[in-house]
């Protein structure tokens, strides 16, 4: 009888030690994915929070906000200057470029078709007049007295002198002439286009170049020391030799790119008709732009 009781005893004790056995395995196997499971999420906290080394690189990487300033073709009835800003991913403060934008206003530039000579004019589709089928050119006949707003943007046609216009909701090309020479657009305000905007000004310097051709005036008034001497080595005489080769040119586009309190820098697109018969087309120039307080003009200068 002692026997089988001990045989028990010895029994329930190897029991007892499988069941603590089987225990710490569990107990070691729980903490072992516990672990596991601290070390994948440690891992996928450092990934989603990058250290702040990294974060300020990216901030100075995405600060700059490249701005185009730029006179759109719009149905709308008046003409607009479209801001397209790139925004960037940056949080830090914007730059003073985009400061001077914010406070770029809005301007028209308005004509009117004249009544002392024509009754109405067409509003076409392209510049020029001869040899269209008038049915596929024409938009609409529009009636003298109606007033237009102007886009900045000229083409030379058929002899004439056409216009980027909007009226109501149509937007077309209208010259300011006939081919015999009669008024078809009184402009509210001529002068208007050299002095406030540096878009406003270049547009009439060139237009004033070919047009007016008043040589003296643009290079004594409209041109600093340093931007004569750099594009004609201060040389009036080759100024006015150049000009001489030009006889009309199209202004397809001004764009401001950067404007501050007193300087800008524009970007003009235009075609050069020579003398000689040669067209340099399309022709992009960049110019730097500086604002004569005393005189209150805006003037090309070379920085």
């Amino acid at each position: 009888m002692e026997d089988v009781d001990n045989t028990n005893s010895d029994s329930k004790e190897h029991l007892d030690n499988l069941n603590d056995s089987g225990k710490g395995r569990f107990i070691n196997i729980g903490i072992f994915i516990v672990l596991i499971f601290l070390a994948v999420f440690g891992a996928y906290i450092k990934l989603r929070s990058p250290d702040t080394t990294t974060a300020q690189l990216t901030a100075t990487e995405t600060q700059v906000i490249p701005t185009v300033i730029r006179f759109t073709a719009s149905p709308a009835s008046t003409a607009t200057i479209a801001v397209n800003v790139v925004q960037a991913t940056s949080t830090s403060t914007p730059s003073p470029v985009t400061d001077s934008v914010n406070n770029f206003t809005q301007a028209n530039y308005e004509a009117q078709i004249s009544c002392e000579d024509i009754s109405k004019v067409n509003l076409r589709k392209s510049p020029g007049y001869a040899n269209k089928n008038d049915n596929k050119d024409v938009i609409v006949e529009i009636p003298c007295g109606e007033s237009l707003n102007l886009q900045l943007v000229t083409r030379f046609a058929d002899e004439l002198t056409w216009w980027k216009v909007n009226w109501k909701s149509y937007e077309g090309w209208v010259s300011d002439h006939t081919g015999s020479g009669k008024t078809i657009l009184t402009f509210t305000e001529p002068s208007s286009f050299s002095q406030s905007r540096p878009e406003e000004f270049v547009f009439w310097y060139f237009n004033a170049m070919w047009q007016k051709r008043n040589y003296e005036d643009l290079w004594n008034n409209f041109l600093t020391t340093s931007f004569q001497n750099h594009s004609s080595n201060g040389n009036f005489n080759e100024y006015v030799k150049w000009w001489k080769t030009v006889n009309r040119i199209d202004i397809n586009g001004v764009e401001i790119v950067q404007k501050k309190e007193i300087s800008a820098w524009a970007k003009i697109n235009v075609s050069f008709y020579l003398n000689d018969g040669r067209v340099l087309n399309s022709r992009e120039y960049d110019y730097s732009l500086v604002f004569d307080t005393a005189k209150r003009i805006w003037m090309f200068d070379y920085p």
